[in-house]
């Protein structure tokens, strides 16, 4: 077959694409773009994850002081490939009084295929749906918002809802908000702050508010909720590792914009 009857074939066989086509290519071409640029953003740089605000009347809850829809780096404490169930390095450890989100218990076993579909149909509706579900847990949110009060070799106790840190460097317990310096409220259930002193409430459940010292070994911290409405149960009192740590917490963006 000559070169001449091979063209004369593919010129007969050519169907040149109309303008409706091409723009249905283009677009589809688009959205694998932006969804791969999306999905490469939001593992890395920057996620979006879902605190809810728990009913006060359930007393089996954490209430986190911040709730809604947060935006969080986990760049610097190692990100997750969910799809290939793989966690990158980490490029540094929390800073003591960080802000940083915790996933609260273990993370459901999901296949590759069911987190690839979650990924698309978040992408697709904006974090409202997804087909395959993430959270195991009825009563809480999967991730909850945390700050880093105790830091390896350090000790720590519970006393009337306020934590006692003992450094490496100290000899004596130290209150945690002269420790961390940084200026953060701290929610109190039993206790009411009265003319400067401090009262009992009759609202706190029968708590006692403390817990006994914690040692924490290398490469453990001590992760509090500013809301420490249900923090002195003997299962949220216990010292968590980087695994359980995601992701440093930048802002609230819904339904109140502010930043952590």
């Amino acid at each position: 077959m000559s070169k001449r009857t091979r063209a004369l074939r593919y010129y007969r066989s050519y169907k040149p694409q109309g303008p409706f086509k091409k723009s249905v290519r283009f677009f589809l071409k688009l959205i694998v773009v932006v969804f791969l640029f999306h999905l490469l953003i939001s593992t890395l740089l920057i996620s979006s994850y879902q605190v809810s605000l728990q009913n006060s009347s359930d007393t089996e809850s954490e209430q986190p002081v911040y709730a809604g829809r947060i935006l969080a780096s986990p760049l610097l404490y190692g990100p997750r490939l969910n799809i290939l169930d793989y966690r990158i390095p980490l490029l540094r450890t929390p800073k003591r009084g960080a802000v940083v989100v915790s996933e609260f218990g273990r993370p459901p076993e999901l296949a590759w295929y069911a987190h690839g579909l979650n990924s698309i149909s978040k992408f697709f509706t904006f974090n409202n749906f997804i087909p395959f579900d993430e959270n195991e847990f009825s009563h809480i949110s999967r991730y909850q918002i945390m700050r880093v009060v105790g830091m390896p070799g350090d000790e720590v106790r519970l006393d009337t809802y306020r934590i006692k840190i003992k450094t490496a460097t100290s000899s004596y317990f130290i209150d945690e908000q002269e420790v961390l310096q940084t200026d953060y409220k701290l929610v109190i259930p039993n206790l009411q702050v009265t003319g400067g002193s401090y009262t009992e409430n009759s609202q706190s459940g029968g708590l006692s508010g403390s817990q006994e010292t914690l040692r924490l070994a290398p490469g453990e911290y001590l992760l509090a909720p500013d809301d420490r409405t249900h923090f002195a149960l003997s299962r949220y009192w216990k010292p968590a590792t980087m695994k359980k740590i995601v992701a440093k917490a930048l802002l609230v963006y819904w339904p109140q914009f502010r930043f952590l």
